[in-house]
């Protein structure tokens, strides 16, 4: 899905504490900023989390730090064009009209970093979360596309070493999307029986994720006699089970795959680039299985 919800729940500014809605969509790179409710430290079903409030469960945490920089990108999207070339890359409807923060920002120095902003003292949360949102999609939520992207590009580099038909091709110095690249294989006449990401997309019959850490918890619940030993870890020893993340597929017949990603860095830590990580590399163990089963398949019929 090209969609990415996003609930930006922020406090300890001017106003009400409060969480924004939003959707980005990557392919468009627009995003459209719809929603706003009283502060809510629960999740939305499907949604990215972002916050600046370090107790609540979240994907990614805003800190004052990020401040600068993400006023800079969010005058970056207000300005911006999205891909089609016409559309804008920022939206607000009328009921999030009043998250914009133009009127409480104000040009100052510029130094080796590049433009500074002076921030009124009465900024609201609204608004705050307005730029967070903009600071994870122009920076962090691209970054995951990139990096899955990348993830396909290398695996299916390494699927056309191994005999599978696959073009990487490229059109006026531009990748291809998944679109152009059927449409040239169809063009050239390679109309044998293979396999497509969408046969793999359409044999997963669901898919769990999970951290290291949330399985050692998992495992404690069924075995109480050793339910003290996470909850006795110390934030420094827990960290590396957090940055380690699971995707547990589950395909059609029964059978399972698994992927993982791995963090070095709890600082570079991203809960959704994570997952889809995970995700990409549990999808590249199901190539295999399923080419094998199509290749007996017609063998068995010749």
């Amino acid at each position: 899905m090209s969609i990415i919800k996003i609930q930006t729940t922020i406090a300890g500014y001017s106003g009400k504490p409060c969480s924004l809605f939003s959707g980005y969509d990557l392919e468009k790179r627009i995003l459209q900023i719809h929603a706003e409710t009283e502060f809510s430290a629960a999740r939305k079903e499907g949604c990215v989390v972002i916050t600046s409030d370090k107790a609540l469960e979240r994907d990614v945490l805003f800190a004052e730090a990020n401040f600068q920089e993400a006023i800079r990108l969010y005058f970056d999207m207000e300005a911006g064009i999205a891909s089609d070339g016409v559309s804008k890359r920022l939206n607000f409807s009328e009921k999030t009209a009043r998250a914009r923060p133009n009127s409480v920002l104000e040009k100052g120095d510029i130094n080796e970093t590049g433009q500074k902003y002076i921030v009124n003292q009465g900024i609201s949360n609204l608004q705050v979360a307005a730029i967070a949102t903009c600071w994870y999609c122009h920076s962090k939520a691209e970054l995951i596309n990139q990096v899955v992207a990348e993830a396909q590009e290398f695996n299916d580099l390494w699927r056309a070493s191994q005999g599978a038909i696959f073009y990487v091709l490229r059109l006026k110095g531009k990748k291809m999307n998944k679109q152009e690249i059927e449409q040239e294989i169809q063009d050239k006449g390679l109309t044998a029986p293979r396999v497509t990401i969408s046969d793999i997309e359409a044999n997963i019959a669901r898919e769990e994720y999970f951290t290291a850490f949330e399985g050692m918890l998992g495992r404690e619940a069924c075995d109480p006699c050793g339910a003290t030993v996470c909850r006795s870890l110390n934030p420094k020893d827990k960290s590396p089970f957090e940055l380690l993340t699971f995707c547990v597929i589950l395909l059609k017949n029964g059978y399972t795959v698994t992927g993982e990603s791995a963090f070095v860095s709890s600082e570079n830590f991203d809960a959704e680039l994570g997952r889809k990580i995970a995700r990409q590399n549990a999808v590249n163990k199901i190539w295999p299985l399923m080419e094998y089963a199509l290749h007996e398949k017609l063998h068995k019929e010749s």
